[in-house]
């Protein structure tokens, strides 16, 4: 050695020197891209316990576990060989982050009893929250297809947003649903904190089961529409009655095929037959009910009543119905 460093010769062959560098104590391979590795005694069998590869920049590979007893800083990648590779926490690695091959990440509880499911909480750490701030956002994105432009936008998403400001009372909060036709994905649906659904577009279902006791609209001039094929009907239940609107024969409105209202200038029910608008029979007051017949004339009878008796004259007919 010399001047405080230590050199290892194989023959004439410097490859390894330890030496001193200001306060440091340096160990170096002095062959090109010569590795440095530390061997051990693992029970009668010799072991790398550390192998650094100076040809790759000293990348380190350690034979088994790597214990850190602080903080992990990582400046780069982590960067897990193999399918099904995981990663754990917890005291007993009761949660699990773990690799499935060619299809993605599972996160799991490992705890095995009764009502232990995986929660999955997305927080933010804002100290104030007001009305419109996003608190958890969740993206749907295929940035690398081909196409490029509105392909590679965000497609959906779901998005958690403050309705008011978050004060110690109140923490009102609505899910926005988001999709994308030909955009960056927009909202479609949201739900409430109150529990109500706001729909965009159309709503298909094959049943919707009403508990409550309306069906109401905000919206002006609009229509609830139940389509069926040629053998569907809408049916009625209960002990009640329907309500069909009622107006003046200048309020008709457009007429559509099948349409029933209550004409408040003539006094009668009248119906749409897909040309003109008709009078259907019926009882104009509760005292004709008693008996359930009335005179009424063609015109007014139209086309739609089905009797079951009947007389003719040659301007009247009789109904009972």
């Amino acid at each position: 050695h010399t001047g405080g460093t230590v050199n290892f010769l194989d023959s004439a062959t410097n490859y390894l020197t330890i030496s001193k560098s200001s306060d440091d104590a340096v160990i170096q391979s002095s062959i090109s891209d010569g590795d440095i590795r530390f061997k051990g005694n693992d029970g009668g069998s010799t072991v790398t316990a550390l192998w650094l590869n100076m040809s790759e920049a000293g990348d380190a590979h350690f034979n088994a576990d790597v214990n850190v007893g602080n903080d992990l800083m990582v400046s780069d990648y982590i960067w897990m060989e193999g399918d099904s590779q995981s990663i754990y926490w917890g005291d007993d690695s009761d949660v699990r982050f773990r690799h499935v091959h060619n299809e993605g990440l599972r996160l799991e509880n490992r705890l095995g009893t009764d009502d232990t499911p995986i929660v999955l909480t997305l927080q933010t750490l804002e100290e104030i929250i007001t009305v419109g701030e996003k608190i958890g956002v969740i993206n749907f994105q295929a940035p690398s297809e081909a196409s490029g432009t509105d392909a590679i936008l965000v497609a959906a998403g779901i998005e958690a947003v403050a309705e008011g400001t978050f004060a110690a009372d109140s923490n009102a909060t609505k899910l926005s649903f988001k999709t994308a036709s030909s955009e960056t994905a927009a909202e479609k649906m949201s739900l409430s904190s109150g529990g109500n659904l706001t729909i965009s577009g159309d709503l298909t279902t094959g049943e919707i089961t009403i508990t409550d006791n309306e069906i109401t609209t905000s919206s002006s001039n609009a229509n609830l529409e139940l389509s069926a094929n040629s053998s569907g009907y809408v049916q009625v239940m209960g002990t009640g009655a329907m309500v069909l609107p009622a107006s003046t024969t200048g309020n008709r409105p457009t007429g559509v095929t099948g349409m029933i209202r209550h004409n408040t200038t003539t006094g009668y029910f009248e119906g749409y037959d897909g040309s003109s608008w008709g009078s259907l029979a019926g009882s104009t007051s509760a005292s004709e009910d008693t008996d359930n017949t009335t005179t009424k004339t063609r015109t007014q009878i139209g086309t739609s009543i089905v009797n079951v008796d009947q007389w003719t004259t040659s301007s009247y007919w009789g109904a009972k119905y």
